[in-house]
């Protein structure tokens, strides 16, 4: 536009990208925020992912664990009378053997040293196969699905999904997975 012999600017267009990446599986979705600032206008938003196999950072966990569990019940066999027994919160339901015709068990406790589980530090990768056949299900601001693919979606064209402010995008795989993904936004302000 020229007013006074200058040109001024309207409209103008203003195009961001973003990068990321994010672990998935069947009860963890990969998420990935967008924003979309007020008093814009969407005019496009193209999101892309792509499924690698899974990455860790900890290679396995060092020997260890411990503690105590108590049986808070007795256990008395004789004659025809029978008193519970079993475990509690803390311990599992055993058994002691014993002759008939009468045995008892008095309130006890079993423990386990203490000590710890360290990490064993590295980065550990699945195979290539480890995502053969997976599905990743995409979510656009919503809890009902965008879409199921085997496994890449390829790009899809989102614009008319996303609102002003914070835009969650989510995939999900039915095996674990590492999500890569990439958004390229095209907003006009108002």
């Amino acid at each position: 536009m020229m007013m006074d012999g200058k040109v001024y600017a309207t409209n103008l267009q203003q195009t961001y990208s973003q990068s990321f990446w994010d672990m998935s599986d069947n009860d963890v979705p990969a998420e990935f925020w967008v924003y979309i600032p007020p008093g814009y206008t969407v005019d496009s938003v193209q999101f892309s992912t792509r499924v690698s196999p899974c990455r860790t950072f900890a290679k396995s966990a060092s020997s260890g664990g411990g503690g105590t569990s108590g049986i808070k019940s007795q256990v008395s066999i004789g004659g025809n009378s029978v008193r519970s027994g079993g475990g509690s919160s803390t311990a599992q339901a055993h058994t002691h053997v014993t002759d008939l015709p009468s045995w008892y068990v008095p309130e006890h406790s079993h423990s386990t040293p203490s000590h710890s589980h360290g990490l064993n530090f590295g980065v550990t990768a699945a195979s290539a196969g480890s995502i053969s056949g997976i599905k990743t299900y995409i979510y656009i601001n919503s809890p009902s699905s965008y879409g199921i693919y085997s496994p890449n979606p390829g790009t899809l064209e989102i614009g008319s999904l996303m609102i002003s402010g914070w835009n969650s995008l989510k995939a999900w795989t039915d095996l674990p997975a590492r999500i890569d993904g990439f958004v390229m936004v095209k907003i006009t302000a108002n």
